[in-house]
């Protein structure tokens, strides 16, 4: 017995509005598009906001008082504070923005499916590709090649949109490398993780003029819950929806919630460079992930940073060391690094011709490959 079609009915005021949702729904089942609804036996109401939200909130309010009430939800050209968390206080499951984001407002009509049972018109849900980044051990340049990674990534069309998450509790250092402030992290998502939906997901990131979107870390380790690898585990599910690439900056942390991103994870690079100590701790990370039964070889790969052609330790030296394949090398050029470091800027800003640049760009067009690969 198949499920039938969510019932959803809308409330729109400007015709642009109603096109636009015509256009969401140009399928087979289109949404019914009615100025006054009869709101009996709805899955789901849409409101557009008039220019005088207080009677649309009182309206909204008596529809969701009645006996098996309609999810709400509240579309509106302003995008005040205040406003969303009055539609959030009476009831309202969630606030878009115009001009819609079609992929946001698809994730949360599956999420309704979810929930009821019911067929949803033809929508397709994004799933993005979480890249984690993590060192072998401090020191080796985590953080640049996320960074970097993360801005090249954004500055490509065909990767699609891209997000940036400081996955450092403490000693998070990404608003150093792209000169940000943010009044959010994920440490204050992780606190209030059940009212976190996409529009409050939205401004809690930064946006870098690379296009980059920017989760930043909390810079302090008290107060956070005790199950904060499911609350993560939470949040990158929701994040998988909103964007194509998240590029985690791991750092070197393999506490319980490092364990659950590299679970969650399309793609692992772990970044070492050619001396023992690094590479011997590179094998006992990759012998204890095997263990674990979380080392999977085609989403693990390995970055030398820092790489010199005429080194002590070559690269096969360092693969059989490691007992697997090296990915991809970066050059060494601590000058050029240090300086996109101290202003703040990504390399493909400060020296864009320089080998490092060029090499970090690549990474990004080979990864964009291989996904649509």
């Amino acid at each position: 017995m198949t499920s039938r079609h969510l019932k959803i009915f809308a409330e729109i005021n400007s015709p642009d509005v109603e096109n636009e949702l015509d256009m969401l729904f140009s399928t087979s089942n289109p949404v019914s598009i009615q100025k006054m609804p009869d709101t009996k036996d709805i899955d789901l109401l849409i409101h557009e906001l008039s220019n005088d939200p207080d009677k649309d909130f009182s309206h909204i309010q008596n529809i969701l008082n009645a006996e098996n009430s309609p999810v709400v939800f509240v579309i509106s050209n302003h995008t005040d504070a205040n406003l969303i968390l009055k539609a959030m206080q009476i009831g309202v499951k969630n606030f878009f923005p115009l001009p819609l984001e079609q992929d946001r407002f698809k994730s949360a009509l599956t999420q309704i499916h979810s929930r009821t049972g019911n067929a949803l018109p033809n929508t397709e849900i994004r799933q993005g590709q979480i890249i984690d980044v993590i060192g072998s051990k401090g020191g080796v340049g985590t953080t640049t090649i996320a960074v970097n990674l993360a801005v090249d990534l954004a500055r490509l069309k065909e990767s699609g949109s891209v997000a940036l998450i400081d996955m450092n509790p403490l000693y998070g250092e990404v608003p150093l490398f792209l000169d940000i402030q943010s009044s959010y992290n994920w440490g204050e998502l992780a606190r209030n993780i059940d009212r976190v939906d996409a529009t409050y997901l939205k401004k809690a990131l930064f946006k870098h003029e690379s296009g980059l979107h920017v989760l930043l870390s909390p810079g302090q380790i008290n107060g956070q819950p005790a199950d904060l690898d499911k609350i993560i585990a939470r949040l990158l599910t929701l994040m998988r929806q909103q964007f194509d690439f998240i590029v985690i900056d791991s750092g070197q942390s393999l506490d319980q919630t490092a364990l659950q991103t590299i679970h969650m994870s399309n793609k692992i690079l772990l970044v070492t460079i050619l001396s023992l100590p690094c590479l011997s701790n590179t094998n006992k990370l990759l012998v204890s992930l095997e263990e674990m039964g979380m080392f999977d070889r085609k989403n693990f790969q390995v970055i030398i940073n820092r790489f010199i052609k005429n080194s002590t330790i070559s690269l096969k030296d360092a693969e059989k060391s490691i007992h697997k394949q090296v990915y991809w090398t970066i050059p060494n050029d601590f000058k050029v690094s240090m300086t996109s470091i101290n202003l703040g800027k990504p390399l493909t800003e400060t020296k864009p011709r320089s080998k490092i640049a060029k090499r970090m760009q690549e990474l990004a067009a080979t990864i964009i490959a291989e996904h649509h690969a």
